[in-house]
């Protein structure tokens, strides 16, 4: 298990940069190595508690992934089984390599590590292709479209890919889901059992009468909002109405009786 750059400074997760600052100036007073030698272990760890809280995007990372999360923003050389993806050209030369991922990737966040070709200059100048492994942070919440590159490597970039989901269509930050209902239930009310993309499950009760276009809106049920922590899109029901194959001549004037022409 990683260590809790938050515990290390003494702050709480929702800290400002303000306080993060405060709590490593305190901290790095007291155990500075020129003031107390043997402290220097302590010291190094705030320090690095600070480096990564300090900067927005290494905090998110944490946040998400924890300590080892950090570990996959780089290059690696370490992976045994990387994803190979094939390149495509862009007009600026940039080379781009698709990442395909799966709803519930995109929904929880996950590393990808994929192995790339690139070619580099040698020390007689003679350009050389050499494989490297890139690991990718992929942080809840990212579209399709989403685009990722390394400050190391500027003309390699990634573009982030959606698989299809049997279950979820996604639009934006909602996801929608299709429900069939037989025409009874359209008619009188349902109670229903939906399956969510976290795993879980809800259970939605229905009284009014269900007709073609009716939706229902299950709130924060999407997807998360990749820009905004613990904020999500809705879920969205759409129901498909179920019609008998046929109707005995007792039941047809039942209905008319019922319904009236």
């Amino acid at each position: 298990m990683g260590r809790d750059f938050y515990k290390i400074l003494g702050v709480e997760r929702q800290a400002t940069q303000e306080e993060i600052r405060k709590a490593y100036k305190a901290l790095a007073r007291k155990t500075h190595p020129d003031k107390n030698p043997e402290s220097a272990k302590e010291f190094s760890e705030i320090t690095k508690a600070h480096e990564i809280l300090s900067d927005p995007n290494k905090r998110a990372t944490f946040d998400t992934f924890g300590e080892e999360g950090l570990q996959f923003t780089g290059l690696s050389s370490e992976d045994p089984q990387p994803e190979k993806v094939a390149p495509s050209q862009t007009s600026s030369s940039q080379v781009v390599h698709k990442i395909s991922c799966t709803l519930e990737e995109l929904y929880h966040g996950t590393v990808k590590k994929m192995k790339i070709k690139q070619q580099i200059v040698d020390v007689t100048g003679q350009p050389t292709p050499v494989e490297k492994i890139v690991s990718i942070v992929i942080k809840p919440g990212w579209k399709k479209g989403t685009k990722v590159s390394f400050p190391d490597t500027p003309n390699i970039a990634f573009v982030i890919d959606e698989k299809p989901h049997p279950h979820f269509v996604r639009e934006g930050d909602n996801l929608i889901t299709k429900i069939s209902i037989p025409l009874v239930s359209a008619l009188c009310g349902t109670k229903s059992k939906v399956l969510l993309l976290n795993g879980t499950e809800a259970f939605v009760e229905i009284k009014e009468v269900i007709g073609n276009n009716s939706q229902l809106v299950i709130p924060n049920q999407g997807m998360p909002l990749s820009n905004q922590e613990s904020q999500y899109g809705d879920l969205i029901i759409r129901f498909d109405i179920q019609f008998p194959n046929e109707l005995t001549q007792t039941q047809k004037d039942q209905l008319e009786q019922i319904l009236g022409q």
